[in-house]
């Protein structure tokens, strides 16, 4: 009955919608707050568009990591999403509250068949779920690109 909503990458401010009825193209303007927008085309078709202000694509991943915290603690975590500029990773309940907003963090988990080292700045921290920005020379060579 519900359809689930579209999601729509921000680019200059705005963001491009398509009508799924009459196919017309608009470009709506959204703040930097927004995480989701109604539209209503002229129509009549009211559609909710989930927005996306990173700049680069997110990929569902499974697996689990390990995290070397900045007092020396060690804790494994469920990985839920990565890109090239981050990591978001879930804890059991409350394993995340040794972590604050701003820590550095390593991380150290699989990808493919190589193990991975990458050290982090936590961003957000939400009950057990947390994401992390990639802060090593590889990231940085991302976001010049």
């Amino acid at each position: 009955m519900f359809a689930s909503p579209n999601s729509c990458d921000v680019k200059g401010g705005r963001i491009r919608t398509v009508c799924s009825r009459c196919k017309s193209v608009r470009y709506v303007p959204v703040s930097s707050n927004t995480r989701r927008k109604a539209v209503r085309c002229r129509c009549g078709k009211n559609t909710t568009y989930m927005v996306n202000h990173r700049g680069f694509r997110r990929e569902t991943t499974s697996g689990v990591a390990e995290i070397f915290m900045p007092n020396g603690g060690k804790m494994n975590v469920l990985l839920n999403d990565v890109s090239s500029a981050g990591i978001g990773f879930t804890a059991r309940s409350g394993g995340l509250r040794a972590l604050a907003i701003g820590s550095e963090i390593t991380l150290k988990y699989r990808s493919g068949d190589s193990q991975t080292n990458r050290k982090a700045r936590i961003r957000n921290v939400a009950g057990n779920r947390a994401g992390a920005e990639f802060t090593d020379g590889l990231a940085n060579l991302m976001k010049m690109l």
